[in-house]
């Protein structure tokens, strides 16, 4: 038997909905869990679709690829200058190291 906790960084409407709703769920022999149908809708996440599972502090979190990587921009902008390419940086000191070759 499992309890999991639904939670979305990216809020919209159907998110908002299920926010802070739980659910009780048994594990298959197979260690899957059936995550509620508006719940999947609410993650925009569709049969074949990939998730992201975190566990954190004995909680298991569900996320779609596509809010995983809103969440992973959005730390990467609070901690680039708004106008800074990392291409760009990567990119100049690989060649400035090719150079001392």
């Amino acid at each position: 038997m499992a309890t999991y906790h639904y939670e979305s960084r990216s809020p919209d409407s159907r998110s908002e909905q299920l926010s802070g709703v739980s659910v009780k769920r048994k594990i298959d022999r197979a260690g899957r869990v059936l995550i509620p149908a508006k719940f999947r809708k609410a993650l925009t996440v569709t049969t074949g679709s990939e998730v992201m599972l975190m566990l954190n502090e004995g909680v298991l979190e569900v996320r779609s690829i596509d809010n995983a990587i809103r969440d992973a921009q959005s730390l990467v902008r609070r901690h680039v200058p708004a106008g800074s390419s990392l291409v760009e940086e990567l990119i100049s000191e690989r060649k400035q190291e090719s150079a001392l070759e």
